[in-house]
């Protein structure tokens, strides 16, 4: 949308290019129609029955009985304190193993700060796999040198101490990865932030996740409808950009499931489990594969008229 506004902005103001507006209009109508063929049905993989938790960092609810669903999905902080050996405190199934993904935080006693840890497993072995947060907010979980270095030279070393010791985390070294439930189910598993970056939602699709999954933590935001609405928007645009069915779980905020073309199927603010039959996709879309390229190409159209316009400056001055 924001290349088909700055095209059209262009065209508007090269009088000699305005001609050339029904063109650019019927091939964007081309191309949309195309795009919705090609992405309106998602690919032949089997559904699968998702639960979403909505809760409290201060409380939470009892145990998920899973019974019924191959997904759960906790939230940002979910699994604190919890182990392979007390999982039943947050999840149980009688019936086939249930998958779930969450974070947790670990203390870390020789850095300062501590760790934010994706968990992933499933009622049968346990949690089978964690890696640590890659994304961090900036001035809410990592202080850059430059606020560091303002603190400190204002006189306020006991707040970036406060924060240091409170709010700060450790980076984890490398990105987070897809997590494999099946050859058909593989999750995209981010943590809170990273619905504030598009690249790290589009590389795990490019990587091959199916569903993607956020763990949000939100009491800071203190009830805001306007920031949920935008944080709701993101995962929307996550969804569709990659076309996969999107799932959030979250503290304090709204949990919500969308389809594959940013759709609620059912959302939350109140404490409890909601839950849908969502439909993974394999097909990868143009935005998946190749990113932000109006961005570039725009680049280049900007560089391009700048030499013109510096040349044809030296040329008048010449003359």
């Amino acid at each position: 949308l924001s290349a088909i506004i700055w095209v059209t902005i262009f065209l508007c103001t090269q009088r000699k290019l305005r001609a050339y507006l029904g063109w650019f209009f019927a091939i964007v109508t081309v191309l949309s129609l195309a795009g919705w063929q090609l992405y309106n049905k998602p690919s032949d993989i089997p559904q699968v029955q998702a639960k979403v938790v909505n809760e409290s960092l201060g409380n939470r609810i009892p145990s998920v009985a899973a019974d019924n669903a191959q997904l759960v999905v906790f939230p940002e902080y979910g699994f604190d304190n919890i182990t392979s050996k007390n999982l039943s405190k947050r999840l149980t199934s009688t019936g086939s193993p249930a998958y779930f993904v969450g974070s947790q935080q670990i203390d870390h006693f020789n850095l300062v700060g501590h760790i934010n840890q994706l968990v992933f497993g499933n009622t049968k072995d346990g949690i089978t796999y964690a890696q640590s947060k890659h994304r961090l907010i900036p001035s809410g979980e990592d202080a850059s040198y430059l606020m560091r270095t303002f603190l400190r030279a204002t006189g306020q070393k006991p707040e970036l101490d406060f924060f240091s010791i409170n709010r700060q985390v450790i980076k984890g070294k490398t990105p987070l990865k897809p997590l494999l439930i099946n050859s058909n189910v593989v999750l995209g598993s981010e943590i809170c932030s990273s619905i504030t970056s598009p690249d790290d939602y589009r590389s795990v699709t490019k990587q091959g996740a199916t569903i993607l999954t956020n763990s949000a933590s939100l009491d800071i935001f203190d009830g805001s409808s306007v920031f949920f609405w935008q944080q709701k928007s993101f995962g929307e645009f996550m969804a569709v950009a990659n076309d996969r069915p999107f799932l959030q779980s979250a503290n304090d905020a709204d949990s919500f499931i969308l389809t594959s073309s940013g759709k609620t199927m059912t959302e939350t603010r109140s404490r409890g489990v909601i839950e849908a039959m969502i439909q993974p996709n394999s097909q990868k879309t143009i935005y998946t594969e190749m990113g932000d390229w109006p961005v570039a190409i725009g680049l280049i159209v900007i560089v391009y008229e700048l030499y013109r316009y510096w040349t044809d400056q030296r040329r008048s001055k010449s003359k």
